[in-house]
């Protein structure tokens, strides 16, 4: 096999995997920052408010850093107040 045949092997390859891992959800969760997705879920559906909004908020306020402080004293993943 020539070094073009090899290529062209190798680029269809690749293009195959991408559009598999495109499709698998795994590989969304791997590029995502959202951290403990089934406790979000489950507040979600205890308190009746969106998770994507939870996790907009917890993105925004600590970065998914769980130990996170302002300097007005706010803590956690929310910034919440003690």
């Amino acid at each position: 096999m020539n070094r073009g045949s090899w290529f062209l092997v190798s680029l269809a390859a690749l293009l195959l995997a991408a559009a598999l891992a495109w499709r698998s959800t795994r590989f969304w969760d791997a590029l995502s920052p959202v951290t403990h997705k089934q406790q979000l879920y489950q507040l979600a559906g205890v308190t009746g408010v969106d998770p994507l909004l939870l996790a907009a908020i917890i993105k925004t306020e600590s970065n998914f850093f769980p130990y996170s402080r302002s300097r007005k004293g706010a803590m956690g993943l929310m910034q919440l107040l003690p």
